[in-house]
């Protein structure tokens, strides 16, 4: 399935993958840019980041490989995985209940993430120009984890996998993350002012080198727009 974008940046995410497991439904928004006859080259992105920490290196890269960019479930522009009736966890208490409720619906769980990263991955492997072509992977973050689980446990494989910064063995987690587990709708309320300034300093923090305000914004404006806030 396939949707239109009237602007010329070839790194906007204008192709729908959509996929269904026993408990939930995800639509994944992604692109490819350079000859689809290269050898293809795949980014993921981890946490909090979204498909645009890739920009510069997809564009780069894509004079000698058919590169592909996407955004991960709730990140992004790809929206949260939606749950079918009855896998919530709930308990007996109504305020536990709804605070769970809301926690289950935010929580990005990492073995449900490698398992439609390797649907998606699946689907494109007949696009590629030859039939024993393998993709190159880079992988950040937690997608570090998702990688190597889509290539121990749902058979994917890869040509390479270069894997920066990564997450992979547990346990693991920023204490803002955790922060944010435990009180997702209080972090939801903040004022935009404060909102903003959260995801700057986490963004500046996790650069080596000091970033330009374009870089700043363009890796902000997925979670400053309506909804970014709760992934949606």
């Amino acid at each position: 399935m396939t949707s239109t974008n009237t602007r010329t940046d070839a790194t906007i995410l204008n192709q729908t993958f959509t996929y269904q497991n026993s408990t939930h439904s995800y639509t994944i928004k992604w692109c490819s840019l350079g000859d689809a006859k290269l050898p293809p080259l795949i980014f993921i992105h981890g946490t909090p980041w979204s498909s645009r920490v890739w920009v510069p290196f997809a564009l780069s890269l894509s004079r000698k490989f058919h590169v592909y960019l996407f955004d991960n479930p709730g990140f992004g522009e790809s929206p949260l995985e939606l749950a079918f009736p009855g896998t919530t966890t709930t308990t007996t208490t109504t305020t536990t209940t709804t605070s769970l409720d809301r926690m289950t619906e935010l929580d990005a769980d990492l073995a449900r993430q490698s398992e439609v990263f390797a649907a998606l991955f699946k689907s494109w492997e007949g696009e590629w120009h030859r039939g024993d072509d393998r993709a190159h992977v880079v992988a950040h973050d937690h997608a570090g984890l998702m990688s190597l689980r889509a290539n121990l446990l749902h058979g994917c494989r890869y040509a390479s996998l270069c894997l920066i910064d990564v997450v992979a063995i547990g346990p693991f987690g920023q204490p803002l993350f955790e922060v944010v587990a435990e009180n997702p709708r209080q972090f939801e309320q903040l004022p935009d002012m404060a909102f903003e300034g959260i995801l700057e300093s986490y963004i500046r923090n996790a650069a080596f080198q000091p970033l330009s305000r374009d870089v700043m914004e363009m890796l902000k404006a997925p979670w400053l727009k309506q909804g970014g806030k709760s992934g949606q």
